[in-house]
């Protein structure tokens, strides 16, 4: 939060909007009870030139006193002691006075004026509170406000809790900004002020002006300075602009989206072009001086009221879209027609010292003064609408063309129907030989599309009023095309209502030239559907073991319908199944059988043994085809047999603890081992063994794939394939387990996880031959004890 500081004052304006009124004590002073943000006129018609504002704030803080108008004199305040606490004089800006309230304390703020203004009624005043809670917007730096005296006027002015950071509140009470003594030649950070409401800075050296995007500015003046560019785009609030006296520099400005402009001086400067195309409620327009400045356009101010561009380079004037147009200053140009036909309301024209021919002012009822003199206009005849005129050329005859010197001669149309059209009504003078005078004339266009059943039209209507017809009499005139109607274009049919069993549906399709057309049908309610019975189906088995090259058939049970049963194999290589629920068993592996009939199925699950592995009883049965079941070992003989008194290689060891991890992809694509080919089956599963330290080989650079793979080697491996997890006892119930051995934490290790058991005889015989019944079961007892799957 900013700190709250004391005593601080300063000349400034503040923004203007009337309200209030109090009580009269005496013949020249005023007491009222002010509040914040309330604008107060000061009333000094009556005689009165001494007011007593109080104010009893309702917060501590920061408030800001500003006065505009004229004859504001003093303002100096008290506390509720009537000590004085601080007073200023007022200049020609009023001033602007802030000073730390107390809240609940009372306080008066008494304003003078000067006596030779008594009797002026546009003085006001207005208290603000500045928030020091306020949220920061921009830091006061030589980045966001380069000019050191603009800077130091910004922080005078504008920063009230001093700390070189403006706040919303700070800003949003920033509504004036003057050049004072801060001698300052760029505003560079005006836009971060964005609450200005007006902006003076006359008679200094400024270059470039960029004021644009300040959507609150209602007032800027720049006047006889150095100005180069001026862009006031998106100032949509701008009402007033003075932009004059920069005569040897202004050479650029822009007033895009300036909607509100009325008032807008650019007299003296280096104009080429200026775009007024946004400036609809332009009322007042100077752009006298202006020697480079060859045309204007003006036809988008149709409110435009006084036009002076005196001394310029204009060459042409187009006024037809000008209508309210009261007083044209155009003297000393290169003017060589002036054309008043759609100017009724001109009073005051000024075109002396041009190159104009012909002159008729006749339809500008209005006009009371015309300056001509130093044209060269045809037999020095100027044509006028009455007598009653200023002029300053004795020597022109000024000839009156009333009403009825006109005659109306009919209505020319031009244009089409697809393109459009304009008309103008014409007239002929007769009291000028082959003068003929054509009128444009209101038009308004009128489309009433055809629809699908109905006829459409296309109108235009055109109208010259009393005022614009050089007769005087109101005249219209229309063109009329009828556009025929254009039948239905139907979309598809949608149901909008489902039809249920006894009630009707809809549907309903919609025209697509014209969405509020639409048929709609009927959709017939559904007949009641009759119950099936349900169905059920159930095989005599769920599971089944089958011995390879043999058969066994099951049966399926089938309430509620008679459809026929079909059987289907989940893999037809182990075993097939028939139409009539036989299966055959092919090689060693699992299967699921599927029955299906009526949308109901039922499964059997059929394990095909290997011939040699078949009595139940045996501690490799449920391994080998476990294991087999998924993928992790092969048989022999087309996978009929799996000969489990084999002894098992180094190669079919690790190839078989790489398929039981799920056959991952080594890092690398290289196997070290010399004896190992590229084509070999266990290529993979000895790089990915080796990768993660589960085979290490021999020291001779080989792997021995073909070496019968000892007790002591498979649980070795198991246990690398582990991590080389320590074992959770250093009891050893092996007496042929050395302490000393590679294997021994291995072996323990094994022991308690179930994997290994030995012998009867207390021994683990590390020397003998793995089996390939024992290998299955090694394996099964890991997958099930340290994967947890099995």
């Amino acid at each position: 939060m900013k700190k709250l500081l004391r005593g601080c004052c300063f000349f400034f304006v503040s923004a203007v909007l009337l309200a209030g009124i109090g009580k009269v004590c005496k013949a020249d002073t005023i007491e009222m009870t002010v509040n914040e943000d309330t604008v107060y006129e000061l009333d000094f018609k009556n005689g009165f030139n001494d007011y007593k504002l109080k104010f009893t704030p309702g917060r501590t803080g920061r408030y800001i006193i500003e006065s505009t108008g004229s004859g504001v004199k003093n303002v100096t305040l008290y506390n509720s002691d009537n000590e004085e606490l601080i007073s200023t004089d007022s200049n020609r800006n009023n001033f602007r006075i802030f000073y730390e309230l107390t809240k609940d304390k009372s306080y008066t703020y008494h304003v003078t004026v000067k006596e030779a203004d008594v009797g002026r009624k546009d003085a006001t005043v207005k208290l603000s509170y500045v928030d020091p809670d306020s949220p920061s917007v921009v830091e006061v730096n030589e980045n966001t406000f380069p000019d050191i005296g603009f800077r130091n006027h910004v922080l005078t002015h504008y920063d009230i809790y001093p700390d070189k950071v403006l706040t919303r509140s700070e800003i949003s009470n920033a509504n004036r900004l003057y050049y004072d003594d801060y001698l300052f030649k760029d505003i560079t950070g005006v836009k971060y002020l964005s609450d200005l409401t007006y902006i003076r800075l006359d008679y200094y050296g400024f270059g470039d002006i960029d004021v644009s995007g300040l959507t609150k500015l209602e007032y800027l003046a720049l006047v006889e300075g150095k100005m180069g560019s001026l862009d006031c785009s998106g100032c949509t609030s701008l009402k007033t602009l003075y932009a004059h006296g920069n005569k040897d520099t202004l050479k650029k400005v822009n007033v895009s989206g300036c909607s509100e402009l009325v008032y807008a001086n650019f007299n003296t400067g280096h104009l080429t072009d200026i775009d007024l195309t946004s400036c609809s409620n332009l009322e007042e327009l100077r752009c006298g001086s202006q020697a480079d400045l060859k045309i204007i356009d003006l036809s988008h101010n149709p409110k435009l009221k006084v036009l002076y561009v005196s001394l310029s380079g204009i060459e042409q004037l187009d006024l037809s879209n000008n209508q309210e147009l009261e007083e044209l200053r155009c003297d000393d140009c290169n003017l060589t027609e002036l054309d008043f036909r759609a100017n009724p309301n001109l009073r005051r024209l000024y075109c002396q010292s041009n190159k104009i021919s012909f002159l008729d002012t006749s339809n500008c009822r209005k006009i009371e003064l015309i300056h001509c003199f130093g044209n060269t206009i045809k037999d020095k005849t100027v044509y006028v609408p009455h007598n009653n005129i200023e002029t300053n050329q004795p020597s022109f005859k000024y000839l009156v063309l009333e009403l009825s010197d006109w005659i109306y001669k009919g209505i020319i149309w031009t244009g089409n129907f697809k393109n459009g059209f304009s008309a103008v009504a014409r007239y002929s003078c007769s009291k000028i030989e082959d003068y003929t005078c054509d009128m444009k004339m209101e038009a308004e266009h009128r489309l009433t599309p055809a629809g699908c059943e109905k006829d459409g039209s296309d109108v235009y209507n055109v109208t010259i009023s009393s005022d614009m017809a050089r007769d005087g009499i109101e005249r219209s005139d229309s063109k009329k095309e009828v556009l025929h109607k254009t039948g239905h274009d139907w979309g598809d049919w949608t149901v909008t209502k489902k039809a249920t069993v006894g009630k009707n549906g809809e549907e309903t399709r919609i025209c697509k030239n014209d969405s509020s057309h639409k048929q709609t049908l009927k959709i017939a309610a559904l007949t009641p559907t009759p119950t099936p019975n349900p169905v059920s189906l159930k095989l005599d088995k769920s599971s089944a073991n089958v011995i390879c090259g043999t058969t066994i058939t099951l049966k399926a049970t089938v309430k509620g319908t008679k459809q026929t049963v079909t059987w289907k194999s989940s893999d037809t290589k182990v075993a097939t199944v028939d139409k009539n629920g036989k299966v055959k068993a092919k090689m060693a592996g699992a299967v699921t059988v599927t029955a299906t009939v009526a949308g109901k199925t039922a499964t059997c699950k059929v394990t095909v043994l290997y011939k040699d592995v078949t009595n139940s009883k045996d501690f490799w049965f449920e391994p080998t085809n476990y294991l087999t079941a998924k993928g992790v070992v092969k048989g022999y003989d087309k996978q009929t047999k799996f000969k489990p008194a084999n002894i098992c290689t180094r190669a079919q060891m690790v190839t078989f603890i790489w398929r039981l991890q799920g056959e991952p992809k080594p890092k690398t694509t290289t196997c070290k081992f010399k004896d190992v080919k590229k084509t070999d089956y266990f290529y993979k599963a000895c790089i990915w063994g080796n990768e993660n330290h589960i085979v290490e080989g021999y020291k001779d650079g080989t792997f021995g794939p073909q070496i019968n793979c000892a007790r002591k080697h498979a649980v070795t491996f198991l246990w690398r394939l582990a991590g080389t997890p320590k074992p959770s006892s250093s009891k050893n119930k092996f007496k042929d387990v050395k302490k000393s051995d590679y294997f021994y934490k291995a072996t323990l290790w094994a022991s308690e996880k179930k994997i290994v058991a030995g012998y009867d005889d207390g021994t683990f015989r590390p020397n003998g031959n793995c089996l390939r019944r024992q290998m299955v079961t090694f394996l099964y007892k890991y997958d099930k004890y340290v994967n947890g799957k099995s």
